[in-house]
């Protein structure tokens, strides 16, 4: 069963590459119930999470990598992470 109101998850990452798997993981588990859309939002192209990123959207559909357009930083990241959000109106980030 999916969730009625659409959900995007918004996760602003640096450097992740040793725990984003394993925190990707354990999300798309919580909330399976809710098929949410997940955007990991990285602030630079050499960041050594995006690789791992590109390679986990092959187990989940609904993952997407983000780069942030807003400015570094985890505010911005959050603040792009929502505008390019598909399945607002509601959404989370961690």
């Amino acid at each position: 069963m999916t969730s009625e109101l659409p959900l995007t998850v918004v996760v602003p990452v640096y450097h992740e590459q040793a725990t984003i798997t394993k925190t990707l993981e354990d999300l798309f588990e919580v909330a399976a119930s809710l098929d949410p859309e997940v955007l990991v939002v990285y602030d630079t192209d050499d960041d050594p999470t995006v690789p791992v990123v590109q390679a986990l959207t092959e187990r989940w559909a609904k993952l997407r990598p983000h780069k942030n357009d807003f400015g570094r930083g985890a505010l911005n990241a959050v603040k792009s992470g929502l505008a390019a959000a598909k399945d607002a109106p509601t959404a989370r980030f961690l």
